[in-house]
Parts: structure tokens; sequence; C-alpha cells
């Protein structure tokens, strides 16, 4: 598992990695990583999922074309784009994180939503 942040690392158990290491045993791994620039070797990966990540991206073709480069020939690139206008995403939003954001006295959540979301679905 690998994100830009440490913020993974921080909340939970998960063995860390330097940038660019691969783990010799099996197990869930934690490492930080660009999306943009992977520090992995190229054809290392028989399988890569990325969730949520594409729409935060002006361009996403590099970052596509990164990710090719890191994956094994005949290898599997699994991609999730949530649905803003999905029945689970707006039942998520009234019953979680809009709760949370009032909790938090965070105003205009929409607005920060779509500026965090830099290229649609």
């Amino acid at each position: 598992m690998t994100d830009i942040t440490d913020r993974f690392s921080i909340h939970t158990s998960f063995s860390r990695l330097p940038e660019g290491h691969l783990p010799e045993g099996s197990g869930i791994f934690f490492s930080l990583a660009n999306a943009e620039k992977l520090e992995y070797p190229s054809n290392t990966f028989d399988r890569i999922v990325v969730t949520c990540l594409l729409m935060h991206f002006n361009d996403p073709i590099p970052i596509l074309l990164e990710w090719n480069r890191v994956l094994k020939v005949k290898g599997v690139l699994d991609v999730l784009i949530p649905n803003d206008f999905g029945m689970f995403i707006n039942l998520y939003k009234k019953l979680v994180s809009n709760p949370k954001a009032r909790k938090l006295r965070i105003k205009n959540l929409d607005y920060i939503r779509a500026i965090d979301h830099q290229s649609s679905p």
C-alpha cells in the first residue's frame, strides 16, 4: 500500500518499507510513494489497484503511463473512479462526511470537494 503522505502508516499496524523497496514476505506493507513518479523498477507488479485517485490530477495520462511502466506484461490495473452522483456516495456524504464536517465546523464542504477533485470522473 502506498500513499504520498504518512497518514496511513500512522493509523495502522502495517510494516513500513522504504520508498521503492518491495516486501520479501507476505502481508500488507506501507511505503511512501508519488503516483506520478514511482521509485519501483519497470515490470515489477502483477496487479495494481488504485482507488479514488485519478480525479485528483489535472492530466491523468502521465500517471496511467507511469503505472503501466511498473506493471508486468499481461499485468492487471484496476482503477476505481467513484461517481459523485451515485446513491452510495450520496448516502455516505449524508451519514458520515457531512456530519463530521459540521462537527469540525468546516464550511463550504461541496466547494472543498470540488477543488480537491480536479478532473471529473
